[in-house]
């Protein structure tokens, strides 16, 4: 089983929230960046000398490039798993979301 499969569907999720608070905020404001809503995943394996050659990644980073969410342009998540990783991504651009609505 890889690492990953269990969340992804919440992490596609997330980019579709994503996708429509970012047309809701453009209907409001034209001005973006082409790189609106680019995600990122990296799934990063031990070396060889720090890994037991393990088929594991043992570190997870997700991206996004965003201008019209968030205080930013460019985020960066990462955990031990790929859960760990998407919680913190989920927690605080969620909160970016609810932000732009209740505005």
């Amino acid at each position: 089983m890889r690492p990953i499969d269990g969340d992804y569907s919440r992490f596609l999720a997330l980019r579709r929230r994503v996708m429509q608070a970012i047309r809701r905020a453009l209907e409001e404001d034209p001005c973006y960046k082409s790189y609106e809503g680019t995600f990122e995943l990296l799934a990063s394996y031990p070396d060889y000398f720090d890994g037991e050659h393990t088929d594991e990644p043992d570190f997870f980073k997700i991206v996004l490039h965003c201008y019209v969410l968030g205080p930013a342009r460019h985020y960066e998540w990462t955990g031990k798993t790929f859960k760990e990783a998407l919680d913190s991504a989920e927690g605080e651009i969620d909160s970016w979301i609810n932000r732009s609505l209740s505005d």
